[in-house]
């Protein structure tokens, strides 16, 4: 499928000494180079009806499809990273996150300001605390690696929002705010009390961008300071106007 290759897809990779740098929209490297833009220094304006992508959105599941995905997590594969049902049931990734039922997903759609106010509640996880990072290159092919929690930089290269991890010796992720189309938290509990719990950014074709995970499920080796920091930003993707909105297939 063409919407699948490489090709296609507006992101470069750079890999110097121990950093790895991922650019979002095919920007050049900067080579760290900052500028003074403020990404989330807009106002918002939003009618507080307004309840984001409808469900007839192609970043939107179906009710067909939530109920597939709802079915592969209660009795295939309970707490799942969400590239795993992605790929089993051939659901971009925003189809898996928004068919998830209301108490495992808030989800809201992406802009400038509420990606800057999400992030904020992200960085609160604390700059020391593990985590697990989760980019692709194209939605399909994930890329999964341990990471301190990725933090809102004080500079910003142009036309990005930029988090770097582990005071900047860490992973660089420079998001460019305009094609981020989704923002999900999922807390999906496994079999055995634990759960995955993540916060996932997704573009305008519905694929991974960024997931930042605080635990998974079946996995006791995680830190305590990402699960609590994400139960806060879980309250704030919470208060804003849901995306996808759906009867819930399980009512």
């Amino acid at each position: 499928m063409n919407g699948h290759r490489l090709a296609d897809r507006r992101r470069k990779w750079a890999l110097t000494g121990s950093t790895l740098v991922f650019l979002l929209a095919g920007a050049a490297c900067s080579g760290g180079d900052n500028t003074d833009q403020d990404v989330g220094a807009a106002t918002e304006d939003v009618q507080a009806e307004h309840n984001g992508q409808s469900v007839g959105s192609p970043l939107c599941a179906t009710s067909e499809e939530a109920a597939r995905v709802q079915e592969f997590y209660a009795e295939t594969r309970p707490g799942a990273v969400l590239p795993i049902p992605g790929r089993k049931l051939n659901l971009v990734e925003s189809k898996v996150a928004s068919g998830l039922s209301p108490q495992h997903a808030v989800g809201v759609d992406g802009t400038p300001e509420r990606l800057a106010e999400i992030w904020r509640s992200v960085d609160a996880w604390g700059e020391e605390t593990n985590v697990r990072a989760v980019v692709s290159i194209d939605g399909w092919h994930p890329f999964d690696f341990p990471s301190k929690t990725p933090v809102t930089q004080e500079k910003h290269s142009a036309g990005f929002y930029d988090v770097y991890a582990d005071g900047g010796k860490g992973v660089h992720i420079h998001l460019k705010p305009e094609d981020i189309k989704l923002i999900y938290a999922a807390n999906l509990p496994g079999t055995d009390g634990s759960a995955t719990r993540s916060v996932n950014l997704y573009d305008s074709d519905g694929r991974l961008v960024l997931g930042v995970y605080a635990s998974k499920a079946g996995n006791a080796d995680f830190d305590a300071a990402a699960v609590e920091g994400f139960s806060g930003s879980w309250d704030v993707i919470a208060s804003m106007p849901r995306a996808c909105a759906r009867e819930s297939v399980e009512g």
